[in-house]
């Protein structure tokens, strides 16, 4: 609660939280107070195996290469352009698919520590590249420590600010 809206009040009489939602928020943007539950994340060994999902995108690779076999020469896209398009998706959906089965154990997961290991990547686009994370102000490079998800955004209404936040991944070096 914020302590201009009166939760200096709360504290004193000692309310409970459930009352304390009845106080409007005065600052611009200002967020519930929510409690960091740490458990260690429990990994098998069917969360790795996605040959299945990589067939599948094969498959539908050939259906979209067969499709565009009989093109003339005056249409729009070359199967080049196809291919590559299919390609680019086809790594994308593997990034995508990876993160959900990781996450899947537990949804409600904002958070996740893992110093000097990889991020887990929403996508397979746009990821920094070593190079383009600015070392420490002691000069030496910056280690991944935690990430914060994704479904931090629902526990925190952002759909309700005039100016919604949005991220796929935030990662703390």
């Amino acid at each position: 609660a914020d302590w201009k809206a009166g939760h200096k009040k709360l504290c004193i009489q000692d309310v409970s939280m459930d009352k304390s939602d009845d106080i409007t928020y005065s600052a611009g943007i200002l967020f519930k107070e929510f409690e960091l539950v740490t458990e260690d994340e429990i990994t098998s060994e069917v969360d790795c195996n996605n040959s299945k999902s990589e067939e599948e995108c094969l498959q539908e690779f050939e259906k979209l290469m067969m499709l565009t076999k009989n093109e003339t020469t005056e249409d729009r896209f070359t199967s080049d352009d196809l291919e590559q398009s299919a390609t680019k998706e086809t790594e994308d959906d593997k990034q995508f698919l990876k993160f959900k089965r990781r996450i899947d154990s537990e949804p409600s997961q904002v958070l996740r520590y893992n110093r000097g290991c990889e991020p887990l990547w929403v996508s397979a686009f746009h990821k920094p590249k070593s190079e383009e994370i600015p070392n420490c102000a002691c000069g030496a490079p910056r280690i991944f420590e935690f990430q914060v998800m994704p479904q931090l955004l629902n526990f925190l209404s952002v759909d309700r600010l005039e100016a919604s936040l949005d991220w796929a991944t935030l990662c703390v070096h």
